[in-house]
């Protein structure tokens, strides 16, 4: 739904009154509250709205009203919004109720589920190549390449990517030096935690698989330049290899065919064939993949994904008006087609991957061959927020759900970042045994402990809580829990309870799930919006949406030093704990 364009070009008095005016058309009813974190007052309940004034940390403010996830707020003779996750006291306590995310975040941005929007996200980032004219005229030019391009820019955007994170390089800047200096580059600018998104669209093919300096009689994938050079998927995996070390999560989408034998006869195939070498003499032997050639580089299955447009076997054609149609399919699923199957919350990889094949089938002309789009690596990856969610999954809790939600939360981890929980006892007898663990972890940051009771109707914030807030871990530290203030014991039903212990790499805005509780925890229920809201949560920086983490791509030495507070990412392990009488 959009609002008036002219709201975007208001500024100065004009501007306050408006603010005013959206802030006020319901009836006042102040309460005070603390600005909990700075931040900027706007004139509207937008990230991308007009900044009014910059509110200091302590700053006291009165509360008009709240509003799906934003706090109007008079101060200094001045009324504006800002979001809640601002704010503490009383007042910010009331108005907790009403913190889901709703409306529009930023402008361009794609609906996500339960009506929660995905902000550009300056920890992520984009390279997107495509080559559609060659040096070597013996290839025909690839006229739907320039459509994939604009694709590849909606998936990007669907991924939370800001504009200034996305790199093009098109056609002659896609030379094979061109892609080497693109990736050094990203290098340079990807820092650990963040997720990076690479897609290729052009020629492929098949070449001898170097060690060294020497082939050897495999082959391996590779993708044709455009000053006609092939990349291999070996070197593709090296280069990359410096970015995998230190990236949350690496997405790499290509569209393009890989079969050097099997293509059809003309004037491209013959290039590509003398190309290919041997590896065109027989279709016996499939080159190896970007994916494999990048675990032998060290990358971790858990923290990769590669979406190929087809099998080895499989021709990948060239839509001219349109561009490819896995791109076009995958795209159009990212943009909302896709659904919820597991009712968990969120729309993951190899859900989107369902939904493409559905279109490729649905496309196939009579006497063409198939096309089958071939997800490999964390098929579980959440890649962003997408409203087809919110349609598929049920208002109350489908069976199982719940679990499968925290299931989700602990596939988006950082495989590198080791988490480890003991249990004194994982039995406990209803209404006699209290709970008692300890968590260590490999790197340094903020705990976070989540409780799915036996009866799976809740969600339960164990740790931080309202009488313990001290929720810092060092590296290597063991955190022994329940503290002195607290206890937690079994109350039944008898069965299974599931424990999800997850240590953030910045602080998580937990004020934000609600106001709900039960003695000092807070709670949410299992319904569509609570599994939503609660991944979205666990895999959103607190500072996200601040001045901070907005900013234009600067590198100086302080921003980058303050941008680890801006990190999505996270280390978790799930535990299970017997509720028994």
């Amino acid at each position: 739904m959009k609002r008036l364009s002219a709201l975007c070009q208001l500024s100065g008095a004009l501007a306050l009154f408006v603010a005013a005016l959206t802030c006020l058309l319901q009836p006042i009813n102040a309460a005070a509250a603390t600005v909990a974190q700075e931040t900027d007052l706007r004139d509207d309940r937008y990230v991308d709205a007009n900044v009014i004034a910059h509110l200091k940390l302590g700053t006291t403010v009165d509360i008009v009203k709240s509003e799906a996830g934003w706090v109007c707020i008079t101060f200094a003779h001045k009324t504006g919004w800002v979001r809640a996750n601002m704010l503490s006291g009383s007042g910010a306590t009331a108005a907790g109720a009403a913190t889901v995310e709703g409306g529009r975040s930023a402008s361009g941005n794609i609906v996500a589920t339960s009506s929660i929007r995905s902000m550009p996200r300056t920890t992520r980032h984009a390279l997107i190549i495509g080559v559609g004219s060659y040096a070597d005229a013996a290839l025909t030019p690839l006229s739907g390449v320039q459509y994939d391009i604009a694709s590849a820019r909606s998936m990007a955007v669907a991924m939370s990517i800001p504009e200034h994170n996305m790199h093009v390089l098109r056609d002659q800047d896609a030379s094979k030096d061109g892609i080497a200096r693109a990736i050094s580059a990203l290098n340079e600018q990807v820092r650990a935690g963040d997720r990076v998104f690479v897609y290729f669209s052009g020629y492929g093919t098949q070449v001898p698989e170097q060690v060294g300096t020497a082939s050897t009689s495999n082959c391996a994938d590779a993708f044709v330049a455009s000053d006609s050079r092939a990349v291999s998927s070996t070197e593709l995996a090296a280069w990359l290899s410096p970015i995998m070390d230190k990236a949350d999560k690496l997405m790499f989408f290509y569209d393009a065919g890989m079969s050097a034998a099997q293509v059809p006869t003309g004037s491209k195939s013959k290039f590509l064939a003398s190309m290919a070498g041997a590896c065109a003499q027989t279709d016996k032997t499939v080159g190896s993949d970007f994916f494999a050639h990048a675990l032998r580089q060290g990358a971790l299955a858990q923290n990769l994904v590669q979406i190929a447009a087809a099998r080895h076997e499989e021709m990948v054609p060239d839509d001219e008006k349109n561009g490819g149609i896995t791109t076009q399919a995958w795209r159009d699923c990212m943009a909302g087609d896709a659904r919820d199957l597991d009712h968990s919350g969120a729309i993951s990889m190899d859900e989107i991957a369902v939904c493409t094949q559905q279109k490729l089938q649905a496309w196939q002309h009579p006497g063409t061959l198939l096309q089958h789009v071939v997800v490999s690596g964390n098929q579980a990856l959440i890649p962003g927020w997408f409203k087809g969610a919110a349609v598929a999954a049920p208002s109350l809790a489908a069976a199982g759900s719940a679990g499968k939600a925290l299931d989700d939360i602990l596939w988006q981890r950082d495989a590198r970042h080791q988490v480890s929980v003991r249990l004194d006892s994982a039995l406990l007898n209803i209404d006699k045994d209290a709970l008692h663990f300890s968590v260590n972890s490999s790197h340094a940051g903020y705990l976070y402990i989540i409780l799915l009771g036996s009866d799976g109707q809740s969600f339960y914030m164990l740790f931080p809580n309202d009488v313990d807030q001290n929720n810092a871990i060092k590296a290597g530290q063991t955190v022994f829990l329940p503290r002195q203030s607290w206890t937690v014991t079994a109350q039944g039903p008898a069965g299974i309870d599931k424990m999800l212990v997850v240590v953030t790499d910045a602080p998580r805005a937990f004020a934000s799930i609600g106001s709900a509780r039960s003695g000092p925890f807070l709670t949410a229920l299992t319904d569509s919006e609570g599994r939503a809201n609660l991944q979205w949560l666990l895999g959103t920086a607190m500072y996200q949406a601040s001045a901070l983490c907005a900013h234009d791509g600067k590198t100086d030495a302080v921003v980058q030093a303050a941008l680890s507070q801006c990190s999505d990412a996270f280390g978790a392990t799930l535990v299970e704990i017997v509720e028994q009488k």
